[in-house]
């Protein structure tokens, strides 16, 4: 039962479905479960939800999803910080997503600061801010 509730949750996840995410996890699916290659749910969403980013991120860190996981992709490894600025050339969902992902954040990985000022200086240049 375990395995469906956290394969659910990864699926519902990287959909954005976050009405699901939320039940989901009252039902007993863990928030920091990994597949086999390391996704978790907090790492789905935010490399592939398209629509809820915001909402989905909310509910996965209410409930203790860890900021600190990361996978690994041809590109290296990445982190949700990561992903979220990578949809930013494309995508208006970055900035309140970093705002909630930093007030959630407490032990900040090494060059957190530095990507967040990054992705802002960035986000105001595509704008033309």
């Amino acid at each position: 039962m375990t395995t469906l509730l956290n394969n659910a949750i990864r699926g519902a996840a990287g959909q954005g479905d976050y009405e699901k995410v939320s039940s989901l996890i009252y039902e007993g699916a863990d928030v920091n479960c990994q597949d086999e290659s390391g996704w978790s749910p907090l790492l789905l969403t935010a490399k592939f939800a398209k629509s809820s980013v915001k909402e989905t991120l909310s509910v996965l860190l209410e409930n203790g999803a860890d900021l600190r996981k990361r996978v690994f992709t041809p590109n290296g490894y990445f982190n949700a910080v990561m992903f979220l600025d990578q949809r930013s050339l494309e995508e208006d969902i970055v900035e309140p997503a970093i705002k909630l992902l930093e007030a959630y954040h407490i032990d900040r990985p090494p060059g957190w600061h530095a990507k967040i000022r990054e992705t802002k200086w960035r986000l105001k240049q595509i704008r033309g801010q």
